[in-house]
C-alpha cells in the first residue's frame, strides 16, 4: 500500500538511511549492513510503520494500540528481524492501562485504587503473569547512527528534514559542499559512540572517576578534530569526561590531582581554557598555595573569553591581597542601578520561581520576576528574549557568510548552517568576508535592510534565528537605535568567540518609545530611548559572563542597565 504524502515520515527516513549506506556504509558490519537492508527492501506502508515505531519513546508497544492495518504488517517486520516479541514481564506490566492495572489488583486481592505508579507496584510480583500481545522494536542505535552520520551531527533527527519537507519549517536553500566521513575508521566510530555513551553517564549524574583511564587512552590516541569533525571527535568527547573528572577530584578533596588534570587539558587544547583555567587557578591554590596560583591566573588572564576573564581577574585580585602585591587588572565597568518594586504572588500560587503579581488585559496573574516586569510596563514594547534577539541579528545579517562555499562545511542539503556555525572556526573560516561585513554594518545598514532580510527568510530553519522573539518591526528598531558601530561589536563577539559568548546579554530590550513610569516608587522614569535592561529578584546575583557584557556594552556606548526588584508583599486574598 502507497504512502499518499511522499514528505511523510516513512519515505522521508528512506531516503535519508538509502544516501547514508551508500555514503557511510563502509563504517558498518556485514550484519548491520543486512539489517539496513531488510529494512530498505520493505513495502512502503511496512517501512512507514518502522520508521514511525522507531520514533517512540519506548522500545516496546502493544500490539492492540495499532491500526488494525498496521498491525497486519508487524509479521512481516518480524521476519525482516526489526522488531520481536520479547517483551520481559515488567515491560508488559507497564504497558498496561489504569483500568486494566486496578482490575488486576482487583483480582488478585490488592487493593484497586491509587496513582498508576502504586499500582504497577503491588502487581510487580505478579508481572510474569502478563499476557498481552506486544512488540519489541529492534536497532534503534544502528539507525540513529545512519540519521546521525548523514545529517552530521551525533544527536541528529531525521524529523527535521521532514519538517523541512512539508513546509513547517524549510531549511535554506544552499549548494552542498562535500566533506570527509566524520570517521577515519569503524573502530574510530564505535570508540566515538561509546566515549559520548559515558559521557552521558557522567553528565547523569554517574562519576566520571571510574572511566578516567579510558578517556585518557582516547584522549592520547585521537586526533584533533578539524571544523567539519567536530561534533563527532572522540578527543572533544574524552576531554570532557577528563574534566568531569577533575571537578570531581577537587569535590574529593584532591587539588593536587586535579590540577594535573587541568594543565593536561590546558596543554593539549580541545576544550576552550576558559572555565578550566579558573579551575586550575582555584585547585592550584587549594594544592600548592597562592603564589603559582596567581602567576597562573596571570598567564591566562589574555588568553580566556570575557566572562572565564571576570572570574580569573576576581581571583586574581584576591590573591594578589593575600600576597600583599600589586595586581594591575582594572575592574570592569558597571551599569547603572535601577530600583523596581513589585507585589509577590499569593502564597498559593508559588512554584520553584518566585513569581509576582501584575495585571494582563485587566487580569491578575502571576508571572517569574521577567515577565512580571515586562507586564508591568505598559506604553513601551518589551523583547524578553535575552540572547535571541542577538541571534536573529546575527542570522539575519550575516546569513550570507552562513552559506559560503567552505569546503565540507555544507555537505548535506538539511542544515539551518555550516558545521562550524556557533564556533570560533566559523570567523577564522571566513575571515575576510566577515570583516568586511562587519565593516559595513559599522558604517550603517541602509534604510529598509533588515525589514528586506526578515520578509525573505523568515520562518526558515537558520542557525541563531529566533522568529517568535521579534518582528521585523522589532528588529528594524534595535539596529537604528541601536547605529552600526555597536551593532557590530555586538554581531563581532557572537561571530569570533561562538554561541557561547550569547550567554550573559541582558535579559530584556526596551525599544524606544515614550518615557513612561517604573513599577515601584523608586523606579523613576524609563527614558525614551533604546534600553537594555538586566532583571535581578531579591538574592539574585550577576553571573560572570553578564558583567563581561555590561562592560562591553558600555565600551560601546549602548543603554544598559541592571534593574534589581524588590519583593513587595503579597495582595493576594490568601495573603
Amino acid at each position: 500500500m502507497p504512502i499518499d504524502d511522499p514528505n511523510a515520515t516513512g519515505p522521508t527516513l528512506h531516503r535519508i538511511v538509502s544516501a547514508s549506506i551508500t555514503e557511510h556504509g563502509w563504517l558498518l558490519d556485514d550484519a548491520e549492513r543486512d539489517t539496513v537492508q531488510a529494512y530498505l527492501d520493505l513495502p512502503e506502508d511496512a517501512g512507514h510503520l518502522y520508521a514511525r515505531l522507531l520514533h517512540r519513546v519506548r522500545d516496546h508497544l502493544r500490539d492492540d494500540a495499532l491500526s488494525d492495518a498496521d498491525q497486519t504488517r508487524l509479521p512481516l517486520l518480524e521476519a525482516r528481524g526489526l522488531i520481536d516479541t520479547a517483551v520481559p514481564g515488567a515491560e508488559r506490566l507497564a504497558l498496561l492501562r489504569v483500568p486494566e492495572l486496578a482490575a488486576r489488583c482487583k483480582a488478585h486481592g490488592l487493593p484497586h485504587r491509587g496513582r498508576r505508579a502504586a499500582l504497577l507496584e503491588r502487581l510487580e510480583p505478579q508481572a510474569d503473569a502478563v499476557e498481552i500481545d506486544a512488540h519489541r522494536v529492534l536497532h534503534r542505535p544502528l539507525f540513529h547512527r545512519m540519521q546521525a552520520l548523514f545529517l552530521r551531527h551525533p544527536r541528529a533527527d531525521y524529523r527535521v528534514v521532514v519538517l523541512d519537507a512539508i513546509g513547517v519549517m524549510p531549511k535554506p536553500s544552499y549548494s552542498t559542499t562535500p566533506s570527509a566521513s566524520p570517521f577515519s575508521s569503524r573502530d574510530a566510530m564505535l570508540a566515538f559512540e561509546q566515549a559520548r555513551a559515558v559521557l552521558d553517564l557522567c553528565r547523569d549524574g554517574e562519576s566520571a572517576l571510574p572511566f578516567l583511564e579510558h578517556a585518557m587512552a582516547w584522549l592520547a590516541a585521537s586526533p584533533p578534530p578539524t571544523p567539519g569533525q567536530r561534533r563527532f571527535s572522540t578527543r572533544r568527547v574524552s576531554a570532557a569526561i577528563v574534566a568531569v573528572a577533575a571537578r570531581e577530584l577537587e569535590r574529593a578533596k584532591q587539588p593536587a590531582a586535579a590540577v594535573q588534570l587541568y594543565q593536561a587539558l590546558l596543554d593539549e587544547g580541545t576544550l576552550e581554557p576558559g572555565e578550566l583555567a579558573q579551575r586550575a587557578v582555584l585547585a592550584t591554590e587549594a594544592a600548592h598555595g597562592p603564589e603559582p596560583a596567581l602567576a597562573l591566573a596571570r598567564r591566562w588572564l589574555p588568553a580566556v573569553d570575557p566572562a572565564a576573564a571576570v572570574a580569573i581577574g576576581r581571583t586574581a585580585r584576591r590573591l594578589a591581597r593575600k600576597l600583599k602585591v600589586q595586581h594591575d587588572h582594572p575592574p570592569l565597568e558597571a551599569p547603572p542601578v535601577r530600583e523596581l518594586a513589585l507585589p509577590a504572588a499569593a502564597g498559593a500560587r508559588r512554584s520553584h520561581r518566585p513569581l509576582y503579581r501584575v495585571s494582563v488585559d485587566d487580569q491578575a496573574v502571576d508571572l517569574p520576576v521577567e515577565a512580571a516586569v515586562v507586564a508591568a510596563l505598559p506604553g513601551r514594547r518589551v523583547l524578553h528574549g535575552e540572547s535571541a534577539p542577538w541571534t536573529t541579528l546575527f542570522a539575519l545579517l550575516l546569513h550570507e557568510l552562513y552559506f559560503l562555499p567552505i569546503p565540507g562545511m555544507l555537505p548535506v542539503p538539511w542544515l539551518s548552517g555550516p558545521l562550524d556555525i556557533g564556533r570560533p572556526a566559523f570567523a577564522e573560516q571566513r575571515r575576510e568576508p566577515l570583516e568586511q561585513r562587519l565593516a559595513a554594518i559599522r558604517a550603517g545598514l541602509p534604510a529598509g535592510e533588515v525589514r528586506d532580510l526578515h520578509a525573505s527568510l523568515h520562518g526558515q530553519a537558520i542557525a541563531g534565528a529566533h522568529w517568535h522573539i521579534a518582528d521585523a518591526d522589532a528588529l528594524e528598531a534595535i539596529v537604528e537605535a541601536l547605529g552600526g558601530p555597536a551593532l557590530a561589536t555586538i554581531l563581532g563577539r557572537l561571530a569570533h568567540e561562538g554561541w557561547q559568548a550569547a550567554r550573559g546579554l541582558p535579559d530584556l530590550v526596551v525599544l524606544p518609545g515614550e518615557p513612561i513610569a517604573g513599577p515601584g516608587s523608586g523606579a523613576g522614569t524609563i527614558p525614551p530611548h533604546l534600553l537594555l535592561a538586566e532583571v535581578k529578584g531579591p538574592g539574585d546575583q550577576v553571573r560572570d559572563a553578564q558583567a563581561a557584557w555590561f562592560h562591553l556594552l558600555i565600551e560601546a556606548k549602548v543603554p544598559v542597565e541592571l534593574w534589581r526588584v524588590e519583593r513587595l508583599p503579597s495582595t493576594g486574598d490568601d495573603g
